[in-house]
């Protein structure tokens, strides 16, 4: 019984479970190979240039290596798969947005509400408020009022 219950542990389970994914795609490959090995070789290729283009990009670590995996995990279709989901650029809602974000932005630095921004003596609150105007465009506003709604009755 306790051999059984060494077989049947999660981490045994996902090893037999890889397994037979691993052969699955290997046997697949060699089928796929076999009919068509002109596909093949332009997988292969696709991800030996995907690889490349994803080691000079600039993008994040993680993001290269994450991608990089993909793509050798699956050298026939791991370069097809980058090409259509990995370098998403913003899609032109997105970029749109952008371009509207940007305007309130530059209409917002015109209002002579940055003056009062530079004025400000306290370090920390000072650099809060460059850190927000960084990060979301937007910058703080004098004489405003702010009152905290609880979730939780009777508390103010």
């Amino acid at each position: 019984m306790k051999i059984v219950n060494k077989m049947a542990t999660r981490l045994n389970a996902t090893i037999a479970l890889i397994t037979v994914q691993i052969a699955f795609v290997i046997f697949i490959a060699g089928v796929i190979f076999s009919i068509f090995p002109l596909i093949v070789y332009a997988g292969v290729l696709a991800s030996i240039f995907s690889v490349l283009f994803i080691i000079k990009s600039d993008k994040e670590s993680a993001y290269k290596i994450t991608w990089i995996i993909v793509v050798l995990a699956m050298p026939i279709i791991g370069g097809a798969i980058y090409i259509l989901m990995g370098n998403k650029r913003p899609t032109r809602k997105i970029a749109a947005h952008m371009k509207e974000h940007a305007l309130i932005a530059r209409l917002l630095d015109g209002d002579g509400n940055l003056p009062f921004v530079s004025k400000i003596q306290c370090g920390r609150m000072y650099s809060l408020m460059q850190y927000i105007r960084n990060c979301s465009s937007y910058h703080a506003y004098k004489n405003t009022y702010v009152s905290y709604l609880s979730l939780w009755r009777g508390h103010v």
